[in-house]
């Protein structure tokens, strides 16, 4: 989920979640540990933080697991860029994947999570670049546009039935 003028190459890790119980006490290991710096992103009882490399790009998030894959919880998931979301996803399930989470859309694009035949997670998220809905997960915090800053909230796509947006 990176920002990009154009959309990630169809396979290319596009963005990577850290599922965790206690958000503050993540951000107390992982910030020292690997030099991060976070952006929180918190909306009521969803906890959530994007992490930024050291140019300021945001390049993932830690966050409370997803009400629909509490088995999550602990570990990391890594999604693909998918130009079509539906099609990567059936061609998956015909190879011996199992569908964790159907395929939806979220403002980020198309989102689904699957499991492959050795029982590994991982999503597929179609890139949606559009002037309207332009990605600001890659582009540091301070060159977004104010509406762009303000809301954020652009930046876990799991959680797509729980989150705020």
């Amino acid at each position: 989920m990176s920002a990009r003028e154009m959309p990630w190459p169809d396979g290319t890790p596009s963005w990577i979640d850290l599922s965790v119980p206690d958000l503050d006490l993540a951000r107390r290991f992982y910030g020292p540990a690997l030099d991060w710096q976070f952006h929180d992103i918190s909306e009521g009882d969803f906890r959530y933080a994007t992490f930024l490399a050291a140019d300021g790009r945001e390049v993932g998030g830690l966050g409370q697991p997803p009400t629909q894959l509490p088995s999550l919880a602990g570990r990391w998931l890594v999604y693909f860029a998918a130009t079509d979301t539906d099609d990567v996803l059936d061609r998956a399930v015909r190879l011996g994947a199992e569908v964790v989470l159907p395929a939806r859309t979220t403002p980020h694009g198309r989102l689904a999570v699957l499991r492959d035949d050795q029982q590994a997670v991982f999503a597929l998220l179609g890139t949606r670049l559009n002037a309207q809905s332009r990605p600001t997960a890659g582009v540091p915090i301070a060159q977004r546009s104010p509406r762009a800053a303000s809301s954020a909230s652009c930046s876990s796509p799991l959680d797509a039935a729980a989150l705020p947006w």
